[in-house]
């Protein structure tokens, strides 16, 4: 895959070609990581947003239009990622601002308590939306708490699939409860 260029490579992308993918994440993924630790407030949310860029980069593959550089293109989605989560951190402690102001103490478990409520019946329909290994494997995983190589063992699958699965599990996750879920 060396021998393609960018483009070419994002070609074979849009066909869905993971070992382009693949090219094309270690070709950038380090120049943008360097950019988000410098632009973000933690190693972690670095990692976070370039998992969700590459995520969201495969993802519109097929709808995505790079005519003249992807480190161009890969840039102009590095900012808007940057953008969205400074615009979502400021929301956030606008609403913390607000429910401190606006609630007491006994207000606010109530408040706590609907919202965990809602949250968890938000959480158990996406989980049920997954398709079905998938939701198996991640069950088996965060509600049962089963290492990776016993459910690979139990499903006779691979480690990596299991690892893949969840991964990509807490991935949707992540997207419909906008970044903030943590399975681990």
């Amino acid at each position: 895959m060396n021998k393609y260029s960018d483009i070419e490579l994002f070609e074979l992308v849009k066909q869905g070609n993971k070992n382009a993918f693949g090219e094309l994440y270690e070709r950038h993924w380090e120049r943008l990581f360097v950019l988000a630790c410098q632009k973000l407030p933690s190693k972690d949310d670095a990692i976070d947003l370039l998992q969700d860029l590459f995520f969201l980069l495969w993802e519109k593959r097929e709808e995505i239009v790079i005519s003249e550089s992807v480190s161009s293109y890969l840039n102009v989605m590095f900012k808007h990622r940057v953008f969205n989560f400074y615009k979502h951190t400021q929301v956030k402690q606008k609403h913390k601002d607000h429910v401190k102001a606006t609630h007491n103490d006994s207000d606010q478990s109530t408040l706590n308590q609907l919202n965990f409520n809602e949250l968890n019946k938000s959480l158990a329909i996406e989980i049920n939306a997954m398709p079905e290994k998938m939701r198996e494997i991640f069950m088996l995983s965060r509600e049962d708490g089963l290492p990776v190589s016993e459910i690979a063992s139990r499903l006779s699958i691979s480690e990596q699939t299991v690892k893949n699965q969840v991964s990509n599990a807490i991935k949707r996750l992540r997207a419909k409860f906008g970044g903030n879920y943590s399975a681990e």
